[in-house]
Order: structure tokens, then sequence, then C-alpha cells
């Protein structure tokens, strides 16, 4: 695997990949508190650049790049409010709602549409809407049905059914369900620990799938959506929905468990964590034999113990190279970064180390960051 170097830094890779080792990932319902908010980014894919998916391309990963991998792209401001403060407060004691989620276009000012809901009746997969509000003032009054499984919280292979009515004319929204996978997705905000929820909705409009990458809080952190493919066909992306800034909802920046953040990647084909010090900090407040640079380059300079590799001969009488890592001061690596291939999510990555480096916002397939 190739690293960034730079002048500026000293970047020390201080772990390998293991093979994908899934545990129990539990995402529970989200409580969406008045003056929480969020924003999305969302993106359109244009007809002419729409690429066929098989379904393992996106259901069989332990780990999703979802980074934008075009410039272009509108951002969708959601917010959490009394109806009344947006003046839906009588249909909203009509319906038996009391939570707006509203969403608006933040470099306008505008609002676009609000959900009506009940606070108790948010799922893992958000509220259960009353009442929609569309941006032109429209409106539909939908009934949700008694659910037979409650998924307020869920796990790997979890499924359940929601059905509404639509009151004005008796129409019934079907959604499907199913947690289908758990990993690491990388969206714009950061990476987040979630699980997968794959939904077939039918009943309204033409039937669609949706891709949910939920994490462990409820916070949908992005969708895929397109059509409903037909039994074996492949799944043809339409529109994405990015995480890219929250508020109250949750904490901002990395909060998963190194371990658990290993145990996830799939060896050799997602990335790497790397840990970095500007180069003013004294080597020797990293290690105490590194003196200088020649101490911290030369190999096995710490006598580190050898074992042969059983399957390899020839490695019990020449002895590798390696460094000693195990006495680094991990307290004064106080930067982070992940590094990753793009597109994972559409199967086309690189696999080990790629040929050319880009540090653009959109570097192309086979290049490296």
């Amino acid at each position: 695997m190739t690293t960034r170097t730079s002048a500026s830094a000293l970047l020390l890779l201080v772990s390998a990949l293991l093979p994908a080792r899934a545990g129990v990932l539990i995402a529970r319902a989200p409580r969406l508190d008045e003056g929480d908010a969020f924003t999305m980014r969302v993106d359109r894919v244009n007809p002419d650049d729409r690429e066929a998916l098989e379904p393992s391309a996106i259901e069989a990963r332990t780990f999703w790049d979802l980074r934008p991998t075009v410039a272009e792209g509108s951002l969708v401001r959601w917010s959490v409010v009394r109806p009344a403060d947006v003046g839906l407060g009588d249909p909203a004691e009509a319906n038996g709602a009391d939570r707006a989620l509203c969403t608006s276009d933040p470099a306008a000012g505008t609002r676009l549409g609000c959900q009506l809901y009940r606070a108790d009746e948010t799922l893992v997969t958000g509220p259960r809407a009353r009442m929609i509000v569309n941006e032109g003032g429209s409106a539909e009054v939908w009934v949700p049905q008694p659910l037979t499984v409650s998924p307020r919280e869920i796990a790997l292979g979890d499924r359940w059914v929601e059905l509404a009515t639509r009151r004005a004319d008796g129409v019934v929204r079907r959604v499907e369900a199913e947690v289908v996978a758990e990993g690491i997705a990388l969206v714009p905000a950061g990476p987040r620990e979630v699980v997968l929820v794959r939904e077939a909705l039918t009943g309204e409009g033409g039937a669609r799938r949706i891709y949910r990458f939920i994490a462990r809080n409820g916070q949908v952190v992005a969708t895929i959506e397109g059509s409903l493919p037909r039994p074996g066909a492949a799944f043809i992306p339409e529109r994405r929905e990015l995480l890219v800034a929250e508020s109250l909802l949750v904490d901002d920046g990395l909060e998963i468990g190194f371990p658990e953040f290993r145990r996830a990647l799939q060896a050799g084909k997602t990335g790497f964590l790397q840990y970095s010090v500007e180069n003013s900090t004294p080597l020797s407040s990293l290690h105490p034999s590194w003196t200088t640079v020649g101490a911290m380059i030369s190999i096995d300079q710490t006598g580190v113990a050898y074992h042969p590799d059983p399957g390899d001969p020839g490695s019990a009488v020449t002895l590798p190279e390696v460094w000693d890592f195990g006495a680094l001061n991990p307290v004064t690596l106080i930067n982070r970064t992940f590094n990753s291939t793009r597109n994972d999510s559409a199967g086309n990555i690189c696999g080990n180390s790629c040929s050319t480096r880009n540090v653009g916002a959109t570097p192309p397939d086979g290049t490296w960051q």
C-alpha cells in the first residue's frame, strides 16, 4: 500500500488490516429534539452517467467510500421544530402530530417542505410521517398502520414491513426493509459505524429501491436510491444523500473504537490509518532511542525478537527488515488520517497500490491520495 508523504509531517503506518470479522452492531431509533439539525448533500445522477450495480457491490461489503466524486450537488438542511413555529400547528393537532422535520435551502434560506409526525413513533429509519407538506404548499395526510415488528432497535438480519394509508384516496405505501450489512461508511462528515438497510418501496408512484446507511444512534448518514430492479437484475442508482454537517444529534468526529474499526475493514482493499506529527516534534518524544533521523530509520535498531515464518524456510536464516513501533508514545501522535481508495461502493477499486497520486477533490479511479 502506498502511503502519503510530505515535507511537513512524519507519517507512521502503525497497523495492518485484518480480514473482515463483523460483530453485532445495533442501531437505535434517534431522539429528535427541537433544535436538532443536520445537512445533507443531494446528488442526482445524470441518466447518461448512471451505472448498473450488482447487489453484492453494495451489500457484500463492510466498508463504503461514499464521498462525492463530482463537484456538483445541492445542500439541504434538515431541522426539528415545533409545528406551530412553521405555521403548521393546526394541521399537526388535527392529525395527532407533535413534531415537524423540515427541509430548507441553506443558501437561500427558504423552506422546502415538512413532515409532521409523533415523536414516539420515530423508528430507526426515521419518523413515520402523518402529514407531508410539499414545497408548493400542497399536503398529503398519511395514516401509519400498526407494526407487527417495531424497528426501534435493528441489527444484521432483522426484517420488518411498514404500511401507511393515504387518507385522500386509500393508496397504501408499503416498505419492506432488511438489515443486510454492517461496517464503516465514509461520508463528507467523516467515517461512521453503520448498519445498511435495504428497502423496497411500493404503492406510491414507481417502485423504488432505497439503501440507508444508519449509525448506532439512528442518524441516517447516507441514502442511495433508484428504481426497484426486477429479481436478479442490477440496481441503477439515481439519487444519493450524504451527511455533510450535524449539530446536537451526535458529536462530531470519529467515535469508533480502533479494534472495531480495524476488524470491519477488508484486508488490502479499503485503506489504512496513519498517525502523524508535525516535523517540529522532537523524534525522541516518539521513541526514546530516536535521537537522530538515522537512528529512526535504521533496520532492527531496537533488537526486535524475530519469529521465523513457518511457511517460508528461507526466513529461518535471513532476518527481514523490521522496525519496532512498540515503544512509540501515542500521546504525541496527535494527527490521525484514514486513507482509502475511491469508488469502493461500486466495486471498482484499487486493490493494493495505485500507480498515480492525485490529491485533488475528485481523483479518478486508479489513483491514490
